[in-house]
């Protein structure tokens, strides 16, 4: 039996944006091991999508972009990072700029890293705080502090109306099985497998036994999430601070 969920203790507010989800055209292809462990036999690959958020504030008329796109060109990343990706299939269509209609042909300012051995690049940080605040000042969008998968990784909480959120939890999460089932939202005992896509074309299926999925849990629980984060222990962080955010 689910138990009730702890109050998130967010500061009450009637304002709110609206968030529009775009796709980056990019993808990434890894191992599950190079993510998240343990090993579920037959789940070998993730085949991640990569989404653009545009918060759109209407009461003051401003917007905002969350990017979680993949640059076109992964080889002029910060030196020491492009190696990393070697581990993985990157693929990307189009640049951010262009998918927004903006002309990316007039970035000159390349610069090269302060540090050599750096993970990014010094204009990728260059003027900016990355402290957590309330981004419109009125509690419709915050950035959230959630170190882990680097340092200042951020999370974005968006009020879509008074009391409802849209969490963009970046690469604090690649896979619903990172953060379900809890003791909030246990396995159910019947699971629908109708997508919008497939009640859209008239195709429906039969729904499947939740304690198929049960036996598929390396723990057989319905309460705890089927997978585990790997912590990157090589990126200066405490060790935990990975799950600490996903958890959060």
């Amino acid at each position: 039996m689910a138990i009730s969920t702890p109050s998130l203790n967010i500061s009450e507010s009637g304002s709110t944006v609206s968030v529009s989800v775009i796709d980056s055209t990019s993808k990434t292809i890894a191992k599950t091991g190079f993510v998240v462990q343990p090993h579920i036999q037959g789940h070998d690959e993730f085949n991640c999508p990569c989404y653009l958020f545009l918060i759109t504030h209407p009461a003051i008329g401003r917007k905002v972009l969350f990017n979680l796109g993949i640059r076109k060109d992964p080889e002029n990343l910060a030196p020491r990072t492009y190696p990393f990706t070697g581990a993985m299939t990157i693929s990307s269509e189009r640049n951010v700029a262009n998918i927004l209609g903006k002309d990316a042909s007039t970035i000159t300012d390349i610069s090269y890293p302060a540090r050599e051995e750096s993970w990014i690049l010094e204009r990728d940080y260059a003027g900016r705080q990355y402290n957590a605040f309330d981004y419109f000042g009125d509690g419709s969008f915050y950035l959230l502090d959630c170190p882990g998968h680097t340092i200042a990784h951020m999370m974005g909480l968006a009020r879509t109306r008074p009391t409802s959120f849209v969490l963009m939890a970046a690469d604090c999460c690649h896979h619903g099985g990172e953060i379900r089932p809890t003791q909030f939202v246990p396995l159910p005992d019947s699971i629908e497998l109708n997508s919008p896509r497939n009640l859209a074309r008239g195709v429906r299926r039969a729904p499947c036994p939740g304690q198929l999925f049960v036996h598929l849990h390396l723990k057989s629980s319905r309460t705890e999430p089927f997978y585990e984060l790997i912590n990157p222990h090589d990126l200066g962080h405490s060790p935990g601070g990975y799950e600490k955010s996903a958890k959060a």
